[in-house]
Formats: structure tokens, sequence, C-alpha cells
């Protein structure tokens, strides 16, 4: 991924903004999507809202509903073959068939026709999933990427 792609994304992104972080804190990296989340949530960025789900992303869609946002974008650690802490920036719709039917894709389907959210998936690569804390290599993915959401945020909002 680039830097770029996500700099591009929020960018251009217009109206509210819903961050929606999805994962396990005790499944080693996914907790460092947390982190993530929470640096979002303490900058107090207009119209910019983030929220931790957990592993159900579906149990807060009425919170997503409610905030009423432009656009959604769903923050995961998953492995799609990169370095531990790179990211990748994905249109859901365009990767439906390598998601499956999984919540995430149901929901922002849903989002996308019911609501008019435009979903966007950033996925950052972990170093490991298992039971456990985070990995080096993730805490500082992990506040890298809150700065840098952060930072792009403030300048163009």
């Amino acid at each position: 991924m680039s830097v770029n792609e996500l700099d591009k994304m929020l960018s251009n992104a217009k109206g509210k903004i819903m961050f929606v972080g999805v994962g396990s804190e005790i499944r080693g990296d996914e907790a460092g999507v947390k982190r993530i989340i929470e640096k979002i949530t303490q900058a107090d960025i207009s119209e910019v809202a983030a929220i931790w789900t957990d592993t159900r992303p579906e149990n807060c869609l009425k919170n997503i509903e409610s905030y009423n946002p432009s656009e959604v974008v769903f923050l995961l650690a998953s492995k799609f073959g990169g370095e531990p802490g790179e990211i990748r920036v994905l249109d859901i719709t365009d990767n439906e068939d390598s998601l499956h039917e999984s919540p995430l894709t149901t929901l922002s389907h849903y989002l996308n026709t019911q609501v008019g959210t435009k979903s966007r998936l950033v996925v950052v690569e972990p170093k490991y999933l298992k039971i456990g804390g985070v990995s080096d290599e993730m805490l500082n993915a992990s506040n890298r990427i809150g700065d840098q959401i952060i930072s792009t945020l403030k300048k163009h909002r």
C-alpha cells in the first residue's frame, strides 16, 4: 500500500466519516487496530467519528446509521501477503469475491444500498494473529497509521 492511497482517500472524502475498527482484543495484532480507533477518537476532528466493534461490526449498525456518515472506513488486521504493518486500501465492493459473504460485506452492502454510505476497507498486515499481545511491528504501525489519518484529516477538514 501506499501511504499515498490512504492520504488520497481521506483527502477526497466529503461529509461525515466514520472509522469502524474490527477485530479481537485478545487475538494478537488485531488489537492494534483498536489503538488506531482510540487515536482517532481522541483527536476530536469535526465530522469524524470512530467506533471499535470487536468482532461483530453488524452489532453496531444502529450507531453507524444514527451518525449518518457519507463514508465508512472499516479498519482491520488481516493477512494479504505484505510486510507486518503494511496497509492496503480496498473498495469492499471490488473485493466481495475474496471477502465472500462475510458480515463485513453484508454490512457494507446494506450501508451502500440502504443508507447511501460509501464503504472502504483499510487492512493492516499483522505479524501474527494468535491469542496474546500485540507485536512491536503492529504497535509501531498503529501509531503511524493513526497519526497519518489524523494529520491528513486535519489538513482537509
